[in-house]
């Protein structure tokens, strides 16, 4: 009688950890992405606009200037503020995605250049997005985010077809 208990028990242990792993990053980049990704939002949720431009990298800074990114933090983010919850949702061509939760739910993308800085720093109206949903974002030339994006064009994903 204790065995198919224990099985069971043991079944559903490893069937929760597949889903937690499914979601996990598991590169080294993905891994120092998430780092600098929740480090953006927990500077954000402390009101220190100044140091979330520190991680920022040269591409970002010739973008936005210190002004500019304390003005788009005073008339776009403090609304926003604070973000409860800080979901990884997946990672494609070096760009983590994540789910944002605070007073609007909020898709977050953020890439690191190569000096391990800011280089895509975006933010979206959060919706459940298909596979051709993210592929559309990713091929096409980022020129206009909800509160802001770094411009680039990102190589197509080996999934996304043209």
């Amino acid at each position: 009688m204790n065995k198919p208990i224990s099985f069971v028990f043991t079944f559903v242990l490893l069937l929760e950890l597949s889903f937690l792993r499914a979601n996990a990053q598991t590169s080294a980049s993905e891994i120092q992405t998430d780092i600098i990704a929740r480090k953006a939002i927990k500077f954000l949720n402390a009101g220190l606009p100044d140091s979330v431009y520190q991680l920022a990298g040269s591409q970002f800074k010739k973008q936005i200037n210190p002004d500019l990114w304390n003005s788009i933090y005073k008339s776009q983010f403090s609304a926003f503020l604070p973000f409860k919850e800080v979901d990884f949702i997946n990672s494609v061509d070096s760009v983590n995605k994540y789910k944002l939760v605070g007073q609007v739910t909020l898709t977050y993308y953020v890439s690191l250049d190569k000096e391990g800085k800011l280089k895509d720093f975006l933010f979206k109206p959060y919706q459940e997005e298909s596979t051709a949903a993210f592929c559309a974002f990713k091929n096409a030339s980022v020129s206009a985010g909800y509160i802001f994006p770094i411009s680039r064009k990102v190589q197509p994903t080996p999934f996304c077809t043209k």
